[in-house]
């Protein structure tokens, strides 16, 4: 892993600045019809994102969240969105699932994968809602009830491989604001893990490994 593209800024001051945005903008489906988890802030941290890739890939675009709580949660309901940094668009999606829970420290993954059954490496895919990835640059956030729950601002996803928090020490919505937490991880796969998929797997659903200086 190495220093990569410049990432994360000041979270709430952009978040913020898109709100009106946001809230105007259509959605593709209606919004979903499970309870919504209540959630504090930064109980669930965006600490992996994967866009596209510029060669092979079958594993696609995807959004690591961990659980940063001391419960378990329950991902149904929960609402995603990433709005271009200069506004010009997004997309937003709900976590449709009726039994999505997720146990303290730990990690899921949410995919834009057509596939059935899912690949392992995702928890849930959100093309249903007719989102196919991320935007190439921009604030992603997650919400539940109407409530903000944590947010990142990203300028650009690497081509090869995915963009992940440092895994030196336990995420947290304050460690995932800071630019210098985050970099490439475009190892390849282990050696030991059968080729299944194509691509730069990143570390889906597990913990990130460190940044190096």
């Amino acid at each position: 892993m190495s220093g990569a593209p410049p990432g994360v800024v000041s979270k709430v001051a952009i978040g913020l600045a898109f709100a009106s945005l946001a809230a105007a903008s259509s959605c593709v489906r209606a919004p979903v019809d499970t309870p919504c988890p209540q959630l504090e802030v930064g109980e669930l941290v965006i600490t992996e994102l994967r866009g596209a890739q510029a060669g092979p890939d079958s594993y696609g675009e995807w959004i690591e969240v961990y659980n940063a709580s001391d419960r378990e949660i329950e991902l149904g309901g929960l609402a995603v969105s990433s709005i271009e940094l200069d506004g010009s668009g997004e997309t937003r999606f709900w976590v449709r699932a009726s039994a999505l829970s997720l146990a303290p420290g730990a990690y899921a993954t949410l995919g834009a994968s057509a596939r059935v059954p899912l690949p392992g490496h995702l928890d849930y895919s959100f093309a249903d809602d007719g989102v196919a990835g991320l935007e190439a640059a921009g604030v992603l956030t997650l919400e539940s009830c109407g409530a903000f729950v944590d947010e990142v601002v990203y300028r650009e996803l690497p081509e090869a491989g995915s963009w992940a928090l440092d895994g030196a020490q336990p995420p947290s919505a304050e460690s995932n604001d800071d630019e210098t937490q985050w970099c490439v991880d475009a190892r390849p796969a282990p050696p030991d893990v059968p080729m299944t998929e194509l691509g730069l797997p990143g570390s889906p659903r597990e913990e990130n490994p460190p940044c190096l200086p």
